[in-house]
């Protein structure tokens, strides 16, 4: 049940946490018709890092393959930002670049955020408590 719920919540939290990036970008940048879709990704991409954090968890160490797998999902992303943007920049020039980079932007950061968030909330960002020591070993 605690596995269940903590798996609700980090879908739940990612997809707020995406949306609230989107929603600032959107605002930040004067948003055009083009940012509709971007309201969308979030969710996306919620559903696919829930999924494979849910199978990291299946794993006989759990927080190093959620952790490795993060590490990977956030360089894969900042991997296609990048070739997208160097492809933006090759195909229309600086000014295609500065009018829609924005989108580039809003595509791969709210992303990046929800990776991160369900990072956190599947153990990556935290650590198990201590056991508590009594005795002569305490000190």
């Amino acid at each position: 049940m605690r596995i269940a719920a903590r798996t609700m919540l980090a879908f739940i939290l990612s997809i707020l946490g995406g949306h609230a990036v989107v929603e600032v970008l959107a605002q930040w940048m004067l948003g055009r018709e083009e940012y509709v879709t971007l309201f969308v990704l979030p969710v996306l991409v919620a559903v696919v890092v829930t999924v494979i954090f849910m199978l990291a968890r299946l794993a006989n160490d759990p927080p190093a393959v959620v952790a490795l797998l993060a590490k990977g999902l956030l360089a894969l992303l900042l991997i296609g930002f990048v070739a997208l943007m160097l492809l933006m920049l090759i195909d229309g020039g600086p000014e295609t670049l500065r009018s829609d980079g924005d989108i580039l932007v809003g595509l791969f950061l709210p992303a990046a955020i929800v990776v991160l968030i369900q990072w956190w909330m599947f153990g990556g960002g935290r650590r198990e408590p201590r056991p508590l020591r009594f005795g002569r070993g305490a000190a």
